[in-house]
Formats: C-alpha cells, structure tokens, sequence
C-alpha cells in the first residue's frame, strides 16, 4: 500500500489522473484487466478536491457554508463499473463571509526604498548603549542624508560625527517620512501610532517584542485600534530590515548589530531575498555568507501583526534585483499558509523554505517564542511539493542550498545530465551514490578520446562521465579534463571535487594565486561556460585561501562532495520541473 497521497484542492482531471498514475493500485488494476478504474478514481479525486475547495473560504463565490471536515470511507466499484461511495461523514459550518486573506504588498516599497527615516527613541547621550543608536550609526554608513531623530525631551546629539536635532515627535518634523523605526520600549507604542496627527509614515519598523505581562492577542486588538490606515507594520518583536544600497537607493539596515558583531553588505552576488520570522536565523545565514555576501535584503518579521510572509514573498517576485526567495518561518495565520500555496504556485523564482515548529515539542516553542500557530508539516510538504517550493529539512543543508541557488542563479539550465571530475575515488563514489534525480551523461565518443589524449600520465580513469585524475594530476592537466567534458553537448551540469593536500596541485596559501593554479583555472573555466558548476573542496582552514578565490569569482564552493552533489541535484532538478 501507498503512505497517504496528500494534496491540496483544486486538482484538475489532469492533476488528479497524474497523482493516481503514481500510486501502486495502478499496478493491481493494469494485472485484472481493468487499467479504465484508474479514471474512475482520478475522476471522483478531482470532483471531491472541487467540493472541498467550493465550500471553503478559499473559493471567491461565495457559499453560505463551509466544509469543515469530511471522511469518506470505503468506496467501492460496482459490477457496472461505477465508483460508488458506502459510507462517509461530514462537519459543516456556516460561512461568516470574510472569505480568504488578499495579499497587499502595498507601502513595501517605504520599508525597503524608503525617502526618509525616522529613528524613534534617540537617546541624547550618544555614549549610552541602544538599539535606537546601533540603527542610526548604521544608516549614517549607508551615507543616508535624510535620517531624523526623535526623543520626547527634544535636544541634540551628535552621532557619526553629525549633529542631529531629536525632534520631541513625529509632528516636529521638518519633512515627512517614508519609514520609522520604533525602538523606545514596548509599552509605549500605542501612544506612539495614537499622536500620529498629520506626519503619518507608510511604514514602520517595530523591532521590540510584547509588552511585559500582555498577550499578543490583546495586544494586536490595541494595535489594530490604533495604527492609522495605510500605514504597513513589520513585527512587532524582529530585527527589521536590510536592503543592499544600489544605483537607485542608498539602501537601509535596521539590524541593530554593530560592523564588528555582524558583517552586512552587498556585492556582485547579491540576488537573494531572506524572509525570516527569526531574526536569529536571519543573522546566522548573513554570519555564513561573509566571504560572498548572498543577500541583497532582508526581512525579519517577527510576530507579523500586518507585513506577512505571503505579501514580502508577492512583493520580492516583482523585485527584478531578486534572483532568489530564501525563507524561513515558524507558523503560519490562518489561511496564511494557503496563500503561501498560491503564490508558490505562481512564482517563477525559486523558492527555499525551511519550517520550524515541525515536531509537536518544537511547534511549543515556536508559540512561547513568535505567537506562531503552526500547523501540520505533512500538509506544508505536500503543499511545497504540488507548488515547487524547495523544502530543506536539514537546517544545516539550508543555507548550503541557498548559496547554490543565488551562486548559479544566472547559469544556463539544460537539463540533469551531470558530469564529475575528482582526485580521489572515494569522492566519486559518494558522488555516485547522491546523484538523486541527476543521471550520469553519456559522454560522445570525441569527448572520451579527448580526455584519453590528455590522460598522457594513464592515471586517470577516463572511460565516463565521472573522472577520476587521481593524486598525480597536476593543475593544467586538472582544468583540461574538466574542460573537456564541459564541451560536450551531452552535459548539462558539473560537479568539481579535490583533495588539495597533494604536491601535484598549488593549493599552499603560497601557490595558490599563481596564473595556473587550479583554483584560477577553475575560475576561468566557470567565466567561460555557462553550464551550473559546484565545487567541493575537503581540506582544513590551511586551504582556505585556495578555496577564497573560487568563492570571490561567485563560484558554489562546499565543504564536501555530499553536499556538493545534493545541492546540484537540488538547483538543476528546480530548473527540470520548471520546464
């Protein structure tokens, strides 16, 4: 028997007869002679996935009730080849019209381009420690002349080596906002959207948590009651946002850590939009991508009182300078999670998401931290799966699926067909063995002749796709076997793997920025073709010089074949679906 197909309404005919293809009672109907109860079931699937989706909030014309649960068990198949239903149970309730969630990705444009910010709760002193001063030192190095300071006593202070005036409230102002951030204590921030007279921002940061002693449910109602419409909230209980400083901003930083603690920037590579509910998890991921800095912004939402998952995942998929969706979420609101669905669906970038809370114990922790309400994680992995959303279970693997996603995400994807060239054998094999959906190419016969001609020491094994050059192999022999089999029209993909502590390679900090040096050649190589390549580099921090020149070229470079391999298995089988 099947473990229990989950999928989420509405399935088409087509959706429906592709899900039952898949399961093995297919194989029991083909050997009784009756392959036509496979339409019988594919047909009655779509149908009830109809019933479902029709009288739910979901549906936009409305019903007047909803389906709460139904159970239908067991169909049978009559002697006149019908499918017919014996026995079943359903919960209705009446509709109360609200209907599902829209996504609003108005006002995002203020939190992350914003023309104007104000930073609330300025201290006078500027050598008192604050978050609301690690925020103003850090949008006074994006260079940002259009930064305002409030403090209810009024006054000034010098910050960054500038003067500012601490203005007693957002009214004081000499011009309006776009965006402020709220970093005075927690119990003050009804007050502070409640004096919003005329100078109102579109949006505003608030980066403390609950106030002490006060559910989140009371106080969102507060919230609701007084934060003026039209003005976006991110959190409350977040470390705000970041958005690299371009051409066409000077860009923005909330992260209240200081250059020293947490190294944020913006380069070449960045194309990835990280939407985090922890800020926790957002930093870790930035601390991980030093060395090539993947993330062009930034989200950490929080609690999510008003800014959502669904409207940052809405609004960074028109963002053309976003290449890459990179999530990371605790719980979803009710409904939330099918408008996540919805989107995925739509989406034509890639989307990596990893779910905490999935186990009844870490869903616990989830609420005491977020006031998440998660739900079930099988009903999210059919939902990824349906959608084309790329779940990584492993938090470690995460961040390496993240980086081959933005690293790669301007290659050319023609399919699944790898190829492999390594120095050690036990590396091709674990290569072999996590090909997942790739498939070893079949290489041309001109491609094995030309590998047999540069295999002058007869070494290396040359007779497929994955080559083997051995310890002996010295760097220009390296790059020319890589080459070689990157010229072939029937490779679609690379993965590159050494062993560096040999003699025959210039991996010393000494030799590895020659010319010809295999990390340089590679780089070379990676420029020339446009075919996706990983690279997988098993050495201690003596090589990480070797290892920094291929990272600063934007090359996917990993600790391991494994994770070499399963990233790539995991980027190209994205693309494979896609098409």
């Amino acid at each position: 028997y099947d473990p229990a197909n989950l999928f989420l309404p509405y399935l088409t005919e087509e959706a429906a007869a592709e899900l039952v293809r898949g399961i093995h009672i297919r194989q029991k109907y083909e050997q009784i002679g009756h392959p036509e109860y496979i339409d019988l079931l594919s047909h009655t699937i779509s149908v009830l996935s109809g019933l479902a989706y029709t009288f739910s909030p979901l549906c936009r014309e409305k019903a007047d009730y909803h389906i709460k649960g139904m159970d239908i068990n067991p169909f049978v198949i009559t002697r006149d080849h019908r499918l017919v239903a014996i026995d079943g149970y359903a919960e209705f309730a009446r509709s109360d019209g609200a209907g599902a969630p829209e996504t609003n990705t108005a006002g995002l444009s203020s939190v992350f381009k914003p023309k104007g910010v104000a930073v609330i709760g300025v201290s006078a002193d500027a050598d008192k420690p604050s978050l609301a001063k690690e925020i103003l030192e850090l949008l006074i190095d994006l260079k940002r002349e259009d930064i305002f300071c409030v403090n209810p006593k009024g006054g000034s202070a010098v910050y960054g080596g500038r003067e500012f005036t601490l203005y007693p409230s957002l009214e004081d102002l000499p011009q309006a906002v776009d965006m402020a951030v709220y970093c005075a204590p927690a119990q003050f921030i009804p007050g502070f959207f409640r004096e919003m007279k005329n100078n109102k921002p579109k949006a505003v940061v608030l980066i403390p948590g609950i106030p002490h002693g006060t559910s989140y449910a009371d106080f969102a109602a507060e919230l609701k009651s007084t934060i003026p419409a039209g003005t976006r909230v991110v959190g409350p209980n977040c470390i705000g946002v970041y958005y690299g400083p371009d051409a066409e901003t000077p860009g923005v930083n909330t992260l209240f850590f200081d250059e020293d603690r947490l190294q944020i920037k913006s380069g070449p590579f960045s194309n990835t939009a990280m939407l985090s509910q922890s800020g926790a998890f957002a930093v870790t991921l930035i601390d991980k991508f030093k060395e090539v800095p993947l993330f062009k912004a930034v989200c950490s939402f929080g609690n999510k009182y008003d800014v959502k998952l669904d409207d940052l995942m809405a609004y960074f998929e028109a963002d053309e300078a976003i290449k890459v969706i990179a999530m990371y979420l605790e719980g979803f609101d009710a409904l939330e999670g099918r408008m996540f669905y919805e989107l995925a669906e739509k989406a034509q970038k890639p989307l990596i998401f990893y779910k905490g809370g999935k186990t009844e114990e870490g869903a616990k922790a989830a609420l005491s931290h977020t006031a998440a309400m998660t739900g079930s994680y099988d009903a999210l992995e059919a939902a990824c799966a349906q959608s084309g959303v790329v779940l990584v279970e492993d938090v470690e693997m995460y961040g390496d699926v993240v980086k081959g996603f933005a690293l790669l995400a301007e290659k050319r994807f023609s399919g699944t067909r790898v190829a492999a060239v390594t120095n050690a054998g036990f590396e091709a094999t674990i290569f072999s063995d996590e090909l997942g959906g790739m498939q070893i190419a079949d290489i041309s016969d001109a491609t094995k002749k030309r590998l047999s001609e540069i295999n002058t020491h007869g070494l290396a094994s040359v007779g497929s796709a994955v080559v083997d050059v051995t310890p002996m192999t010295g760097d220009v022999m390296y790059g020319a076997f890589i080459e070689a089999l990157l010229a072939d029209d029937n490779v679609d993909c690379m993965m590159i793997s050494a062993v560096p502590h040999v003699d025959s390679l210039k991996a010393s900090p000494e030799s590895c920025q020659d010319a010809d040096s295999l990390a340089n050649i590679i780089c070379g190589i990676y420029t020339k073709y446009d075919k996706p390549i990983v690279v997988s580099i098993n050495a201690g921090d003596y090589y990480d010089e070797f290892v920094r020149i291929m990272e600063k070229a934007g090359i996917p470079v990993f600790d391991n074949v494994r994770t070499a391999a399963r990233v790539l298995d995991a980027v190209t089988g994205w693309h494979a679906r896609r098409k």
